[in-house]
């Protein structure tokens, strides 16, 4: 009797199985692939403090919940500014919506002009609601990834070890050092990425300090609060308040000192960290250089999303690593 799998062809049989099973569970959870990875980059990073808590005697569980909990807190309190802004000055915000003038008169190049501001406030108030009510429905959706987020991360810590066995058991052990090699370079590149991060979004908050006040404007601390937490959102990130500030002063008729706002505002708040701070930061953090990282930023951002801003400039940071070994493989 003819066999159709014997001893030679088990190994084919494994890996095909392997395979399969890998495209299934991507198709199943494609919903959500991007938390995985989201959750991956986030492990990647507490890893040194998981293993920190480890040296101290503390139990693979406790030393996960524990790096897993300043995880949840770092991604709450990026959300607080906003919410404590928005409680704190919500009086002034409400006079300032009662008080907008149906429209505003203004003379430009010896032309009298009238911007009908009611109709523009109509528009704006109507796509609001349009969003928010995508908001509302998106909901539930956004809860259960964050719950699937801060569970990933936690299992990703807690099994270290073992997936980290069972990935070197696949491979014969003349591997071991390339994957310890590619290992080393994931870690140090996505640890220096969330620095660069970080750090771009506190020198924005340290640029926004003076750049507010001297505008004269009373919550300064609070926006440049504000603009340091909207670094996250990639390419637009502080552009947003700079422009919703623009459009407060020109709804309240102070046209010169919007276009002053918009300038200096894109320049020194937007402009300054995103191009000049953030590729230096990388340089120094990753060991990418300014194009290379631009470029996996960038390209990161239009293919993949938000997430790109992490993902891109890896992906950048393995294919030089992988060029590395090549050329050095005789």
């Amino acid at each position: 009797m003819t066999r159709i799998f014997g001893e030679n062809s088990r190994l084919v049989l494994y890996v095909s199985a392997l395979l399969v099973t890998f495209f299934i569970t991507m198709w199943v959870f494609s919903g959500i692939i991007w938390t995985f990875v989201f959750a991956g980059t986030i492990a990647y990073s507490l890893y040194p403090l998981y293993s920190f808590l480890r040296r101290k005697g503390f139990s693979s569980f406790i030393s996960s919940i524990i790096s897993t909990l300043m995880a949840f807190i770092g991604l709450i309190a990026l959300a607080l500014p906003f919410v404590i802004v928005l409680y704190r000055r919500r009086d002034v915000l409400f006079d300032f919506l009662r008080d907008i003038p149906e429209s505003i008169e203004f003379e430009l190049f010896g032309f009298d002009l009238s911007l009908d501001v009611g109709l523009l406030v109509d528009i704006s108030w109507e796509y609001i609601t349009e969003v928010a009510i995508e908001v509302a429905q998106a909901t539930p959706t956004v809860l259960l990834q964050f719950l699937v987020l801060i569970v990933l991360v936690y299992a990703l810590l807690h099994k270290s070890n073992v997936i980290a066995r069972y990935l070197l058991g696949i491979f014969d052990e003349s591997y071991h050092e390339l994957l310890h090699g590619y290992n080393k370079k994931i870690k140090d590149t996505i640890i220096g990425l969330y620095v660069v991060q970080l750090s771009t979004a506190v020198l924005t908050f340290f640029v926004g300090l003076p750049f507010f006040y001297l505008l004269g404007y009373e919550p300064f601390i609070f926006l440049s609060l504000i603009a340091g937490v909207l670094q996250f959102i990639p390419i637009l990130g502080p552009s947003l308040l700079i422009i919703a500030l623009v459009v407060f002063e020109v709804l309240v008729g102070e046209l010169v000192f919007a276009a002053i706002i918009l300038v200096a505002g894109l320049l020194l708040i937007a402009g300054l960290p995103d191009l000049v701070l953030r590729p230096y930061l990388a340089d120094l953090e990753t060991g990418l250089s300014p194009s290379q990282y631009f470029i996996g930023f960038i390209g990161g951002i239009i293919t993949i999303g938000a997430i790109g801003i992490i993902v891109g400039p890896l992906v950048i940071a393995i294919l030089i690593k992988t060029f590395e070994i090549v050329s050095e493989t005789k």
